[in-house]
């Protein structure tokens, strides 16, 4: 990239982060930039990396889903609370399956749903999760999602 280049592209980021305060990078390997995270705190700016999916392709995936064409909870690997978000993400290459699913609201250990059976022998809740994980093709579902929450005392957004 040509030192022209750069300082056009670093100035128009510049030019979005202040206009919305959003920073939206797509492009090859070769793009750097210094980033002043002090601002990035202080002012609230958002910073967003993409594999190269758009708008576009969100609004196809969410309209199949949608139309049953595909269903997103075959993605779904494993289960945990906020308290397994840092080692999950220290450990993702060496974490098997899909898609690692956590919830803020409670502490839980991140837990493959595979898993479930087993640790419902020693533990009611995975008992229960194990059961209706079985009751929908062995896929984690917004039944439960309600098991948990009620485990953990957490109301759902529909209930507030």
């Amino acid at each position: 990239m040509r030192k022209s280049e750069f300082f056009f592209q670093y100035y128009l980021c510049l030019a979005l982060i202040y206009s919305d305060k959003s920073l939206f990078i797509k492009g090859d390997n070769q793009f750097s930039a210094e980033i002043n995270l002090y601002n990035t705190h202080y002012t609230s700016t958002h910073i967003l990396g993409t594999t190269g999916g758009n708008t576009d392709d969100l609004i196809e995936a969410i309209d199949l889903a949608a139309k049953g064409r595909i269903n997103p909870a075959v993605m779904v690997t494993h289960v945990g609370g906020i308290d397994s978000i840092a080692e999950a993400t220290l450990n993702l290459p060496n974490i098997p399956g899909g898609k690692k699913l956590t919830y803020t609201q409670f502490n839980m250990p991140l837990t493959a749903i595979d898993d479930f059976e087993e640790l419902g022998k020693t533990d009611p809740l995975f008992a229960k999760l194990d059961e209706c994980c079985k009751r929908h093709k062995g896929l984690w579902n917004t039944e439960a999602e309600k098991i948990l929450f009620e485990h953990f005392g957490v109301k759902p957004l529909s209930e507030m």
